[in-house]
């Protein structure tokens, strides 16, 4: 999860929400695979994108990522 910096600045700000739902070989429990791809690098080399970032890693390395818990996690 990446918040801009401005968030904790303006209460009454909205940011965009950027869901990220990486690749087959990033599935697992080491969350630095999630951080080497898309996004989440482009957020690490601090460019100031202004949005909330979200991108929850998989733990099935053979099987799909469960929807039910993605929609609940965005809840």
């Amino acid at each position: 999860m990446h918040l801009p910096k401005k968030y904790e600045e303006k209460d009454n700000q909205t940011f965009p929400l950027l869901l990220f739902l990486h690749g087959g070989g990033e599935s697992g429990n080491d969350i630095n695979k999630v951080k080497k791809r898309g996004p989440p690098v482009q957020i690490a080399s601090d460019r100031g994108f202004p949005i909330m970032l979200l991108a929850p890693q998989n733990p099935h390395k053979k099987r799909l990522r469960d929807d039910t818990v993605v929609m609940l996690l965005l809840d």
